[in-house]
């Protein structure tokens, strides 16, 4: 009998952490933009997470995406853009004035 309750009280310990670990709080994730780039050029975050782009470069830039949701038009210098992910999915992201400013953004 012994072996069965501490084998159920291990089992709901692993439960209660799966749980917690399900249970995170929500990351807010930066990408900074400067020197014609965007930094990290992959980034990977969990749904409900925001991501902010912050440009630092001295020119403007937009955050325009491949599946034309969520857009920036126009970030001058000091300008932010948040969002929250709330699809899975992997979908790359430029720069409508430089085209070779190219990210992706993907979400699990």
């Amino acid at each position: 009998m012994k072996g069965g309750r501490r084998g159920a009280a291990a089992f709901a310990v692993l439960a209660m952490v799966a749980m917690t670990a399900c249970e995170r709080e929500p990351r807010r994730h930066v990408v900074e933009i400067g020197a014609m780039a965007y930094e990290p050029a992959a980034l990977e975050v969990a749904m409900g997470d925001t991501v902010a782009w912050s440009n630092g470069d001295v020119v403007p830039h937009t955050v325009t995406f491949a599946n034309g949701e969520s857009d920036a038009d126009h970030l001058d210098r000091g300008d932010t853009l948040e969002i929250v992910a709330r699809e899975a999915g992997t979908v790359q992201y430029r720069c409508r004035y430089h085209p070779s400013m190219v990210a992706t953004l993907i979400v699990r």
